[in-house]
This record gives structure tokens, sequence and C-alpha cells, in this order.
């Protein structure tokens, strides 16, 4: 009787899911979600009983509702292919080494001011122009209203009904 085997060793531990496949399984989940969103009401026949509400799709032609419940789901999966090419390359790189010292420290600091001021984009001058514009107005916003101790979201910060 032979007490050789030549089973294979059993793997350490159990598989983990890689951050390139969460991607995929997100983004095939809110296909799917949004495909049965579309779907169901058709074939259940649901309705809203309240005298106060807005129809979905109305005014819409059949056709329309179908593309977009093809189209929608079809564009969120194919994003998430790419994402997930996105996250493999990601997880090939190495941790980089930016530990800030005193002898990096002042050229830290003036890439650091280089990107707040947004020079960088400042070298084509329309572009350029228009990104600054919206960038530091937002910035003068969110200074003004965290200044005043409210959030954009808040009730202080709406406007009152006439």
């Amino acid at each position: 009787m032979a007490t050789h085997t030549d089973s294979p060793a059993a793997p350490s531990g159990p598989r983990r899911l890689k951050p390139y496949q969460l991607s995929i399984a997100i983004g095939s989940f809110m296909a799917v979600f949004i495909t049965v969103s579309g779907i169901l009401p058709l074939v259940t026949g649901w309705e809203n009983d309240s005298p106060i509400h807005r129809e979905v799709f109305g005014g819409i032609p059949g056709p329309l509702k179908v593309a977009f419940y093809t189209v929608i789901p079809a564009l969120i999966l194919w994003g998430s292919f790419r994402f997930a090419d996105r996250v493999r390359n990601w997880e090939r790189g190495a941790p980089d080494r930016r530990r800030t010292t005193t002898k990096n420290a002042k050229n830290r600091l003036r890439d650091f001011r280089a990107g707040v001021y947004m020079q960088t984009l400042l070298r084509d001058s329309a572009a350029g122009l228009m990104h600054s514009l919206i960038y530091f107005g937002f910035l003068i916003l969110l200074c003004h209203d965290g200044a005043r101790g409210r959030s954009p979201t808040s009730r202080e910060s709406q406007v009152p009904a006439r």
C-alpha cells in the first residue's frame, strides 16, 4: 500500500475579492438594479394610488423608455469595466516615498502653492482663465459661508419662499 499522494497543496486562507472585481460587481449590481426597476413595474402593473404624485416618464413614448432602460445599464456596466482597468493599473504600483523632510520642504511647499493657485492650468490662457474663475469662485463661496458658520445645505442659507 502506497502512502504517497499526489494531491496539490491546499491554498492558504480564503480567497479575497480583489478591488477591480469589486468595481465590476458594483457596476453589475447597479446595471441589474436599473434594468429590474424599469421592467418590474411594467410586468406587475405597479401604480401609485396617491392623489399627489408624479407620473414616471409621463408623456414619453415606450420606445424611448426601452432605450433608456437598455442604454443606461449598458453604459454603467461599460464604465465599471473601464474603472476596473484603472484599478488594475493602480494595483500594479508601489507605494511612493513622499515624506516631507527639511531638505525637500521648500520644494514641496512651492509645488503645493503652484497646485492651489492653478499655475499649471494658467499656461493655456482661455481654458486656464475659465477654470480659475470657477475654482476661485467656489473657494470664495466656501470661505464666505464657512466664516458665517453655515453650510450650503442648511436652512439659513436658503432663500425663504415668498
